[in-house]
């Protein structure tokens, strides 16, 4: 099972990394408005939809009582390793979060629903390649959005702090 899916990923990796050169050649051919649709749903929806700064707000109450933080007050440990801990391991943990749950379970389901209503059988009827039209824009808008994200929640969680 393991393997079956290491390789699929492998395959869509490679068909991926095919496509790119293609849209290089023939840049009338990138999906421009997939990928901005992608870029608004998995950043600015998700971060409406589910109250992202909400998040680093209450992990900050919630941290505020503990040990860790009493050590923090008494000057046992720096401010600024604070923050760096939050920047190098919160705010990307947060977003993740937020992509995973919220954008990841979108994507799935809206590719699900179109193998169920045909519409992927159909797109290769028509010669459009899944690659180009459904897998590389969503890619694109994931590597665009989550370093926005990540900064996003950095600064909230900072701030809540």
């Amino acid at each position: 099972m393991l393997l079956e899916h290491l390789v699929y990923a492998v395959v869509l990796l490679g068909r991926v990394a095919l496509a790119i050169p293609e849209l290089i050649r023939n840049p009338s051919r990138i999906p421009w408005r997939d990928i901005s649709a992608n870029i608004y749903r998995t950043g600015a929806q998700a971060l409406a939809d589910h109250r992202a700064g909400r998040v680093p707000g209450r992990g900050g109450a919630l941290l505020s009582d503990s040990p860790a933080t009493a050590r923090v007050r008494r000057g046992c440990v720096h401010h600024q390793s604070a923050g760096v801990s939050v920047i190098r391991e919160l705010g990307p943990v947060l977003a993740a979060i937020l992509v995973a749950g919220r954008s990841g379970f979108g994507m799935t389901a809206q590719l699900g629903v179109m193998r169920v209503t045909e519409e992927l059988d159909a797109m290769n009827v028509m010669g459009i390649s899944h690659t180009l039209r459904l897998i590389l824009p969503k890619m694109v808008a994931l590597a665009i959005v989550m370093p926005l994200l990540i900064l996003w929640t950095d600064a909230v969680a900072l701030l809540a702090a």
